[in-house]
C-alpha cells in the first residue's frame, strides 16, 4: 500500500487536488490511500467541493481521516446548535454557512454569517439542516485520533502529554499510554505545537517518527536555518518562509500554510 499523507487542507480543494495529482495519487489505484492529518475545513472557499470529494473517497475506502482541532470546533458547534467567538476567528462559522447553503433541501435563500451572530429562527434552521444531513455523524464516525503506519505515528498536533517527577522536578513527557488516552487528552493534544515539543523539549517516541500538522512547517525550518536554539521564532515577523515539509528522524511537519502559501505538502509512505 502507498499512503499519501497531507494535513491542514482548510477548504482549499483545488490546491489539494493539484498536490495529489503531482504526487501521483489515483483513486483508481487499489494500492493508493490518502491520509489527512486533520483540519479539513475553515479558511478557504471550497468547503462544499472538498466535503463531496471526501464522501466519495470514504465510499471507496480510499481515505483515512485524523481529527484536527478544527473538527473539534465544528463538532462542538453542531452538538450545541450555536457558535462562539472562537468559531468566527477560526472560520468554523464560514464552514457552517457554506454547508448549510449547499445542503438545504428546501432553499429559502442564502444564509449569511450574521445569521449566526444573532441567534434566531434562521439560526435554528441552519443547524437543523446540518443535523438532518448527518454532518455530526460524518465527523464522529469517520475521524480517528491517530493512525500508525510502520514506524510512523500520524496525528494532528502531537501526542497526549503528562507529567513525571524526574530528579524531584515535575517534567512534561509523552503519556506512556498515549494510544489509550482519553477524549479530553486527545483534544488538548490537537492544539499542541509538535515541532516545539520535539526541538525545544526533546520529546520523542523511541523508534517512531511522529507525522503532524496544525503548526506550520516553516516553524521548524526557521529554528534550524536561523539557528534559533534558545529563542522561539515568531513566524509573523519573517517575510520569507520555507513551506516545504520539515523532516527529522523524530518528526515530520506537513502544514504548508495553504491559506497563505497556496501549498499543500504530500508525504508518501510505502508499506
Amino acid at each position: 500500500m502507498k499512503y499519501f499523507v497531507v494535513s491542514d487542507i482548510h477548504s482549499y480543494y483545488t490546491n489539494l487536488a493539484k498536490a495529489l495529482t503531482e504526487a501521483g495519487f489515483s483513486t483508481d489505484n487499489k494500492d493508493h490511500k490518502l491520509v489527512i492529518c486533520g483540519d479539513l475545513f475553515d479558511r478557504g472557499l471550497e468547503t462544499v467541493e472538498l466535503y463531496h470529494y471526501i464522501l466519495e473517497l470514504l465510499a471507496k475506502d480510499k481515505v483515512i481521516l485524523i481529527k484536527g482541532n478544527h473538527e473539534d470546533l465544528l463538532l462542538r458547534a453542531l452538538k450545541e446548535g450555536r457558535v462562539e467567538e472562537v468559531d468566527f476567528l477560526n472560520h468554523t462559522a464560514d464552514t457552517i454557512i457554506a454547508l448549510a447553503n449547499a445542503l438545504d433541501p428546501r432553499p429559502l435563500g442564502s444564509y449569511q454569517l450574521s445569521d449566526l451572530k444573532y441567534p434566531n429562527l434562521v439560526t435554528r434552521r441552519i443547524f437543523s439542516i446540518l443535523k438532518e444531513s448527518n454532518l455530526t455523524n460524518f465527523i464522529q464516525d469517520n475521524f480517528v485520533d491517530f493512525y500508525v503506519i510502520k514506524s510512523y505515528v500520524l496525528v494532528h498536533g502531537f501526542l497526549p502529554l503528562t507529567t513525571k517527577l524526574i530528579d524531584n522536578k515535575k517534567t512534561v513527557i509523552i503519556n506512556p499510554d498515549w494510544s489509550n488516552a482519553s477524549h479530553e487528552e486527545w483534544q488538548e493534544a490537537r492544539w499542541l505545537n509538535g515541532q516545539k515539543l520535539v526541538l525545544y523539549q526533546h520529546l520523542k517516541l523511541e523508534g517512531k517518527t511522529i507525522i503532524c500538522g496544525h503548526y506550520p512547517s516553516a516553524y521548524g525550518h526557521l529554528i534550524v536555518e536561523k539557528g534559533l536554539v534558545e529563542e522561539e521564532p515568531k513566524i509573523s515577523t519573517y517575510q520569507e518562509l520555507n513551506y516545504i515539509p520539515f523532516i527529522t528522524k523524530d518528526i515530520v511537519a506537513l502544514d504548508g500554510m495553504v491559506w497563505q502559501s497556496g501549498q499543500i505538502n504530500v508525504f508518501i509512505i510505502e508499506d
